[in-house]
This record gives structure tokens, sequence and C-alpha cells, in this order.
């Protein structure tokens, strides 16, 4: 198992689906669902939507089929208002006749899914899976050589923490979540993600062990800059974004916890080394 679109797809149920696409068109469109049209017994579509920006009554109709299940556009042409149609493995016939229909990409939703940007509204069932296919992917991994730990640098909690890991050269963990420090081996490649930025500085691991933090409740290890955060007028100059590392490594990632699952390996690290260096 590991987190990627399809693997995501089968675990989701279709309401799961369905609730992805209402939260993208809520986050993209400002459209919002009317709770009882869900009930309505209907194979031409799922729900309806309102769109909230426009200046006379506007309805967004959504129809959202997993796996190998084909759509056609001519059968949604009567339906008053735009309609959105998702089929996670099938192909939508005829949209471009009707400028009302659009297809919707299952590459777009699953990358709204897994954007950190996105956290606080996606589903905790979908979330659930996101979670459990990247820690299932580490499991799977966890002894395959040499590996890359994307790991947050506790900016939500803390105006120092990161500071200090980057000028004493380590990599911290605080109260339950020292726990992950201990993921680490000695040659593991860490990128520091810092919140709202990306990755700003990536190091490889020198310490055999975890070590007991001096004056706080938590672990470290000690690190060896590899490419050193770049500052211009206090701010960070070079980093890479959530987008840009799912486009360079081509792959979702779960952002939402400390370590940024699922791991990475060598060349994926290097990678990544690279494109920071750059």
């Amino acid at each position: 198992m590991c987190l990627n679109e399809k693997m995501l797809y089968s675990m989701i149920s279709p309401d799961d689906a369905e609730d992805l696409v209402c939260m993208w068109l809520f986050k993209k469109y400002g459209y919002v669902t009317i709770p009882s049209s869900n009930k309505i017994s209907t194979q031409k579509y799922e729900c309806v939507l309102l769109d909230t920006k426009a200046k006379e009554r506007k309805h967004v109709y959504v129809q959202v089929k997993k796996g190998a299940v084909d759509l056609n556009a001519e059968d949604y042409k009567d339906l008053a208002g735009d309609v959105y149609l998702l089929t996670t493995e099938g192909t939508v016939a005829n949209a471009e006749n009707y400028s009302n229909v659009h297809v919707v990409s299952s590459k777009e939703i699953f990358d709204f899914a897994t954007d950190p940007v996105n956290a606080t509204i996606i589903p905790e069932n979908i979330e659930f899976w996101i979670r459990f296919l990247g820690a299932t992917e580490n499991q799977n991994n966890k002894n395959n050589g040499i590996k890359g730990i994307m790991f947050d640098t506790n900016l939500s909690y803390s105006d120092t923490n990161e500071k200090e890991m980057l000028e004493k050269n380590r990599i911290c963990a605080y109260g339950a979540a020292q726990r992950y420090i201990n993921s680490f081996k000695k040659d593991d490649y860490v990128f520091y993600y810092s919140k709202g930025k990306g990755i700003i500085a990536a190091g490889k691991i020198l310490s055999s062990e975890s070590i007991r933090l001096e004056n706080a409740d938590g672990l470290y290890r000690d690190v060896e800059m590899i490419v050193p955060p770049l500052y211009a007028n206090g701010e960070i100059k070079k980093c890479l974004s959530a987008a840009e590392i799912k486009q360079l490594l081509d792959r979702g990632f779960y952002f939402a916890s400390t370590i940024k699952t699922p791991y990475l390996s060598e060349q994926q690290s290097l990678t990544l080394i690279n494109a920071l260096k750059g």
C-alpha cells in the first residue's frame, strides 16, 4: 500500500469522494451544498449546491463515480445550472459540447485532499485514510537503506524552536511528538519543513541515537547541514512549497503532521536537495 491517487480512491467510500468534490468546489468557487439535496433519489446527480456569489439564484450539480465508470455529458444538458462530473477511473464523453458541463480531474481532487492548506476542511474519515496509507508505506520502507524525512519545525506552537534547531544544527521534537525523533537513523536525510513555506533547509543525521534536550521535554539528533537556510532581510529567501515537492517527485504526501509521510527514498532526497540548492 502507498499514498497515491488510485489507492486513496480505493479506500474512501463513494460518499467520501462526493464530499471531497463538494469541499473542493467550496474552496475554489464558494459554492455551498444544500444538505437535503443529497437525500433525493436520482441517478442524474448526487447533490445540489448554490453559487453564493451569483446575483441571481444559480444551482450547481455534482455527479461522482468511483472506479472505471464512464459518464456522458449529454445526460446533463437539460440541468439548469453548472454540472461538475468526476469519475475516478472512467471517462466523460461529449463534455466539450456543453458549456455548463465541467470535467473534474481526479488528480486535482487528490492533490486538494493532500494539500496541507486544506487540512482543516478535509473530513476526518478521509484524513484517516491519507494518514494510514502514508504510515503503511513508511512501515514497508523503513528498512530500505538511507531515507529522507520532511520534519515540521514546530512553528505553529513556538516562535523559537525553528531558529534554535537551525542555529544549533539539530532536529528536535517536543512533548508527545518527541517519539518521532526515533524515526531517524544515522545518515538519514532531514528536511526542515516550516509551516506556510515548505522545506527551508536540509541536512544529514549525525547522531546514532536520540539525545535528551537539556532544558526542555524533548529529543533531538545532531545534523550536518547540507543546505542551510537562505535569508534575506530576515526572511527565508529559498524554500520548496508542498506543491513544488509534489511536482518534483510526482507523488502525493500527507503534510498535516510532524513527520510528512511517506518517507523519501535516497534518490528522492537528493532530488529535493538539488532543487533547494538551485
